[in-house]
């Protein structure tokens, strides 16, 4: 249930700074600002893809629920680190 997670987890807040990023994007914002506004939600999104790869881990064996947490796990520090390196 989002609504529940979203609400138990004040960090969810950051979520708001998508839409700011994508628009400090195209108004051609402060690169450095741009980049914060987009990075913000990456944290309760992060929040969120290890929640549910805990939960899809719960209902698979150990050996595959333990590649699909590390896997899924992973997967915020490598978009960051992709953008990163792409400028």
């Amino acid at each position: 249930d989002y609504l529940g997670l979203a609400s138990s987890c004040p960090i969810s807040a950051l979520v708001i700074f998508t839409p700011l990023g994508i628009a400090a994007h195209y108004l051609q914002w402060d690169e450095s600002l741009v980049f914060l506004m987009n990075f913000l939600p990456i944290i309760p999104l992060a929040y969120l893809l290890a929640e549910a790869a805990q939960q899809a881990a719960l209902s698979t064996g150990e050996t595959i629920g333990g590649l699909i947490t590390a896997t899924f796990g992973n997967a915020p520090e490598l978009i960051l680190s992709c953008a990163a390196l792409r400028k």
